[in-house]
């Protein structure tokens, strides 16, 4: 599934990037979206993931657990996010030079620890919005 990498800078933001080729590969459980920066520069992007919520709203609801792992860095821990939240969330990235990424967004399974890992992340995350005067009037209670 081709996804679209979108420039990190604010007045271009909304446009295509077309120097990170980005794109999904999928299975029922897990999903791994594949960048690719295709210049000799640093490119610095997110990619949008608003193509995915079709994908996952037919075998998920709103609130299931899905685990972030970078499968490039074994050091960074894995990061719990509610697929809403992940769907709208722009994670930006910085590639170097030729460089690659892949990020792997594995379906939890219902279980109270996975919801609750999620539910702390999620707080935190909305708190350092709140700290860097970012606007989180988009994120909704469901």
């Amino acid at each position: 599934m081709p996804l679209v990498a979108r420039n990190e800078t604010t007045p271009e933001r909304n446009t295509w990037l077309n120097t990170v080729l980005a794109y999904g590969r999928f299975s029922l459980m897990e999903t791994a979206i594949i960048s690719t920066n295709l210049t000799d520069q640093t490119q610095k992007f997110f990619v949008d993931h608003k193509r995915l919520e079709n994908l996952f709203t037919k075998t998920c609801g709103v609130n299931t657990v899905v685990m972030v792992k970078d499968l490039l860095d074994s050091v960074k821990a894995p990061e719990y996010y509610f697929l809403r939240e992940f769907i709208s969330t722009e994670r930006y990235q910085s590639l170097p030079p030729f460089g690659s990424s892949i990020v792997l967004i594995t379906v939890c399974p219902d279980d109270k620890f996975v919801f609750q890992n999620a539910l702390k992340s999620s707080i935190m995350r909305t708190k350092e919005k709140l700290l860097n005067g970012l606007d989180i009037s988009a994120e909704q209670i469901s």
